[in-house]
């Protein structure tokens, strides 16, 4: 039983770590339970933890499972999720169902260059979108890349996440300005706005929702502000390099 609890606890932190609403995954940590005959079980989570017990022969089972660091990795939640039906489907071992588990927590999520290259594609695309001219998107889509790579290098330093996203904001409306000043952009509201958008927490807001109504108040409300806490800071980054630009003259 101490390993059906850790095989379930594993499911439950790679779906929390890539961005999976609270109730999934609750949901899939008692599925998991249920299978193995465990007919007395509960799981309870917050975005930076789980808690799981269960009572088996008599005997209780409980732990707990910190959460420090979260990402969006839709190919594992969907993985995890195909694993917790085949588990209830087709009965598998526990075995097996731990060695599926390392395979999918092991799997190498996208390269660094491939996250680069789709955020600078994607800000240039924000830049037609909201209406700014080619040589708007040229700047975003070189913006982008340059904001992306400073993202995931200060990720890999652990540095806090929200002062990552106010250097972030910073960086994008410096160099925003910038391309207008060197002629490649034209408009550095659109520049900067097109950038920005890679850093909206677009997934917090909706899992903050879903969660929401799906009755986790407590994962709600606390999503909620951590969407808050993000568009906050970058807030802060953009208008303080504004600022200090304005006040050193350059705009």
């Amino acid at each position: 039983m101490d390993a059906l609890m850790q095989a379930a606890m594993q499911a439950g932190s790679i779906l929390l770590m890539s961005g999976a609403e609270t109730y999934r995954v609750e949901e899939t940590v008692v599925r998991i339970f249920e299978a193995y005959d465990v007919k007395e079980s509960n799981c309870f989570v917050l975005p930076t933890g789980i808690f799981s017990s269960f009572v088996y022969e008599g005997k209780n089972y409980s732990s707990v499972r910190r959460i420090k660091h979260r990402s969006t990795d839709l190919h594992r939640i969907d993985a995890v999720n195909d694993l917790a039906r085949s588990v209830v489907k087709d009965q598998i071992s526990l075995e097996e169902l731990q060695q599926r588990l390392d395979m999918i927590n092991s799997e190498r999520s996208y390269s660094d260059l491939t996250m680069i290259l789709f955020a600078a594609i994607s800000a240039g695309f924000f830049a037609l979108f909201f209406e700014g001219t080619l040589m708007d998107a040229v700047a975003a889509l070189v913006i982008g890349a340059i904001v992306k790579v400073l993202l995931i290098q200060l990720h890999k330093e652990e540095i806090t996440s929200f002062f990552v996203t106010a250097l972030g904001g910073g960086l994008t409306a410096a160099l925003a300005v910038l391309s207008v000043k060197l002629g490649i952009g034209n408009h550095v509201d659109t520049i900067s706005i097109s950038v920005l958008m890679l850093m909206v927490p677009g997934l917090a807001i909706t899992n903050a929702i879903r969660d929401t109504i799906a009755g986790d108040l407590t994962s709600g409300v606390s999503r909620a502000v951590e969407a808050v806490l993000i568009a906050v800071s970058l807030a802060v980054g953009a208008g303080t390099a504004l600022s200090l630009l304005k006040i050193w003259g350059v705009m």
